[in-house]
């Protein structure tokens, strides 16, 4: 997801107690969550010393060898700077400093995360059973995901797919329905995210979307919806249209490099205030579905 996660060094331990292993277990599963990101570090590197010296502390010398396999990784190809001033920082408050303000400590009791959160209310903190299953509420996003939808519950979909957005290089959304009201609704909020992206917006050609020549809602809806991608694209947004030409079923996705965001009914699935629009008993798949475009 390319979000910055603070490892706390209580990770070694957890990792050496469960590796290897001859089934996938959870301490893999973490491992294959936490590659998807960054680890932080404070530009002195002592973060990351503080690992290496937990490394060296492990009696077994197959283990120390695999947690130098795994975190050299890491410290090398997934690392993110942060600049520090204070010369001694505990890890939350160095996930304070970061913008996703991610800490992850798989042995965190509990009753340990609800303490931190009041001592540091803007740290999302986790242990093993939050990090592998966190809530639609929480900044931490893995692939895959899924959100279930519940009636009268607000979604914010900025938020939900904000982490999945801001690794690409190109965005596609294909939504035939993208002029409907709530639907660009929907979209000019997300829109800010893919800022000096390439956008590809799919949807039905005009004779398409509406009904006939007494349809002035379908008319205003096209009408509207094409001036104000034309605003967008004068205001520097890189964005292309492809329009569908026939009518008829089709799933619609936000499109990545990475990732696909499924979404049941569409953009037009929520309503302008973020809650289920689409009637919740009609459609088969209740959920945003977030995978890895080899997973879809």
């Amino acid at each position: 997801m390319d979000q910055q996660i603070t490892l706390s060094k209580e990770i070694v331990p957890y990792l050496a107690s469960n590796l290897p292993s001859f089934k996938f277990n959870n301490a893999m599963k973490c491992i294959k969550f936490i590659e998807q990101n960054y680890i932080v570090c404070d530009n002195q590197k002592k973060h990351f010393l503080s690992i290496v010296n937990e490394i060296d502390k492990l009696d077994n010398e197959e283990k120390r060898d695999t947690m130098r396999v795994i975190f050299d990784h890491w410290m090398r190809e997934k690392n993110s700077f942060v600049e520090t001033e204070e010369e001694s920082m505990n890890e939350i408050s160095l996930a304070e400093k970061c913008n996703d303000k991610i800490y992850f400590n798989p042995l965190l009791p509990d009753n340990k995360i609800n303490k931190l959160l009041v001592k540091y209310s803007k740290v999302e903190s986790h242990n093993e059973k939050t990090f592998l299953s966190p809530l639609p509420i929480n900044r931490l996003k893995h692939a895959p995901t899924i959100i279930p939808l519940v009636k009268n519950t607000y979604y914010n979909l900025y938020t939900i797919i904000e982490p999945f957005i801001r690794g690409a290089d190109e965005v596609k959304i294909i939504d035939p329905y993208l002029p409907n009201p709530n639907a660009s609704n929907n979209l000019f909020n997300i829109l800010p995210l893919m800022k000096n992206k390439k956008i590809t917006l799919s949807y039905l050609k005009r004779d398409k979307y509406i009904y006939n020549d007494d349809d002035e809602w379908g008319q205003k809806n096209y009408d509207d919806f094409d001036a104000a991608i034309r605003e967008k694209i004068r205001a520097g947004y890189l964005i292309s249209l492809k329009k569908i030409k026939v009518k008829k079923h089709r799933e619609r996705y936000i499109v990545t490099d990475r990732f696909n965001i499924y979404l049941p009914g569409g953009l037009d699935f929520l309503d302008n205030n973020g809650f289920p629009k689409i009637d919740l008993e009609e459609i088969d798949i209740k959920e945003i579905r977030i995978t890895e475009k080899d997973n879809i």
